[in-house]
């Protein structure tokens, strides 16, 4: 899929990675910033929406059903374990783990989007 909104879906998720990141960062350094927390919450918006999108354009629908389910699970649990580990006034150690399973979130709903194989075979589809 060659299209204008898969590379700004592409952008998106490197924003939203980056931004994550940076968050992260700022949580360990005990700091908290209004301007990115609003950020993430548009650049998940946009995620989620380009996302969707797509999933209305793929032609190959019994596939996307059960893939689709498991991306829609991955993106939940990273926006999840984000606002609660960045939450302030959580104990650091409980935000950092908070935080390291959302990235883990993230991770696999990456692999699952970068290998069609392996999301096959981990959702039972023909490989």
């Amino acid at each position: 899929m060659n299209h204008p909104l898969l590379t700004t879906h592409l952008v998106i998720v490197g924003l939203s990675l980056l931004l994550y990141l940076i968050r992260g960062g700022l949580m360990l350094a005990g700091k908290s910033s209004t301007v990115m927390t609003s950020l993430a919450a548009v650049i998940s918006m946009g995620l989620f929406g380009t996302g969707i999108s797509m999933v209305f354009m793929s032609s190959d629908v019994s596939f996307a059903n059960s893939w689709v389910i498991a991306m829609m699970i991955s993106f939940l649990l990273y926006v999840t374990f984000g606002v609660i580990a960045l939450k302030s006034g959580l104990r650091k150690p409980v935000a950092i783990i908070l935080w390291l399973l959302g990235l883990a979130s993230f991770a696999f709903a990456l692999l699952l989007a970068m290998d069609t194989d392996f999301a096959q075979q981990l959702l039972g589809g023909a490989a």
